[in-house]
């Protein structure tokens, strides 16, 4: 994910669809008095203004073209009258992050990502005419633009962040910026991805070469590796671990994170005895995303000092993510076990002893997915519906999670 914690992103279809139900046409009928060309312009314009469509410059970055679809008459005076009913007016412009003027959360303040039109962009206006007046139509055009401006707000995307962070939100943006992605086979599936800190304090790389969502998704949040593992499941782990440990202290400092091939493992440093009979202890535990699927590893050993036997047993179990009743649950999809004494007589022993004890290793997974997000106000799965909203959107559902490494959840957007 380029160094960024979460990334939410929609594609330029889904964004031009929220722009069109905007809907309502901006009537223009002023007089504007200019100087263009190093000539004194009088002109009288009477225009309307449909919503706008935007368009992903090729090579994406920060730029992005605004087509503006207009019609109707602007008559200089002593020059020329231009009628036309399919103009229209293409900004080359960036986004502004401002602060939203609506506020619904007292513990949270919402930033608004809008078309920038009050400085800085360039206009191209496509009509018929002269160079010399689609010079001075241009000129018209930008100064209606500004005024629009003045009345309209064109907003692509809402992000929102604590207003203060007195502890560390892992899971709420701290930081957002964003970048355009072009796909040039298929301009409609360009991506606006709003790139986000939360957890992180050093600002990932704004060269992203990928369109991020995965094929049939118009939208979605990406969820790093790092931290879904350590802000998401760590946390979750430890604490399940707790509920079973004879020494509740030591849990946490058993249980660490390393990286491999740039994904992170949870792991033990340590012995974990359990509060069980024959007083076993896990002495190995891992898990990690392996293969698109979330991998668990467990060895639980005891020894059973009235028969002088030592028993060990381990599992692996993989699970994959999927949508229910717009929620994120798990399922299984494969486990590989084994179970082993020093006298072969005795593996009777083992479900007695430590049968039960693998199954812990289910419920400490679903207990990280259904997780309470107090910064958030919901589970795992409200992360994806929260933390950005799109222009007009009156409802988001959760239709696809996938974990290649970073976690993927698509969305469906109503507008």
């Amino acid at each position: 994910m380029n160094g960024w914690d979460l990334i939410a992103a929609a594609r330029q279809r889904v964004l031009n669809k929220a722009l069109d139900d905007v809907g309502s046409i901006y009537h223009v009928e002023k007089t504007y008095k200019l100087e263009i060309l190093k000539i004194p312009i009088t002109a009288d314009a009477k225009i309307d203004i449909k919503a706008p469509n935007i368009k992903v410059r090729p090579g994406g970055g920060t730029k992005v073209d605004v087509i503006f679809p207009m019609s109707g008459q602007i008559a200089v005076e002593g020059l020329f009258t231009k009628n036309f009913d399919n103009a229209s007016a293409i900004v080359t412009t960036d986004l502004l992050m401002v602060e939203s003027a609506l506020q619904p959360e007292n513990d949270n303040t919402y930033y608004d990502f809008i078309v920038n039109l009050k400085e800085g962009f360039i206009v191209d206006f496509k009509t018929e005419g002269t160079p010399k007046e689609l010079e001075i139509l241009v000129g018209i055009v930008k100064n209606m633009l500004k005024d629009l401006s003045d009345n309209k707000t064109y907003k692509l995307a809402t992000i929102k962040m604590p207003k203060e962070l007195k502890e560390h939100k892992a899971l709420v943006p701290h930081l957002a910026k964003y970048s355009f992605i072009e796909d040039p086979k298929d301009m409609d599936n360009s991506v606006l991805a709003i790139l986000m800190l939360s957890n992180s304090t050093k600002e990932g790389s704004m060269a992203i070469d990928n369109l991020l969502l995965p094929d049939g998704s118009d939208s979605g949040l990406l969820i790093s590796n790092d931290i879904f593992m350590n802000q998401i499941v760590k946390p979750a782990l430890i604490d399940g671990l707790k509920e079973k440990a004879k020494d509740k202290s030591e849990v946490a400092s058993k249980i660490s994170t390393k990286i491999e091939k740039g994904l992170n493992i949870i792991y033990n440093t340590g012995d974990i005895k359990i509060k069980e009979k024959h007083n076993p202890w896990i002495s190995n535990l891992e898990s990690k995303i392996d293969n698109g699927q979330f991998y668990a590893y467990l060895k639980v050993k005891a020894n059973v000092t009235f028969m002088d036997i030592h028993i060990s047993t381990w599992v692996k179990d993989w699970y994959e993510f999927y949508i229910e009743d717009d929620e994120i649950k798990m399922k299984q999809t494969k486990e590989e076990k084994d179970k082993h004494t020093s006298v072969e007589w005795w593996k009777w022993l083992i479900a007695a002893v430590l049968g039960p004890l693998y199954l812990i290793i289910f419920a400490i997974i679903v207990a990280a997915i259904s997780t309470h997000v107090p910064s958030l106000g919901g589970s795992f799965a409200d992360i994806a519906k929260q933390t950005v909203q799109w222009p007009n959107q009156k409802y988001v559902k959760l239709s696809d999670v996938t974990s290649p490494g970073d976690i993927i959840i698509s969305t469906e957007l109503g507008f």
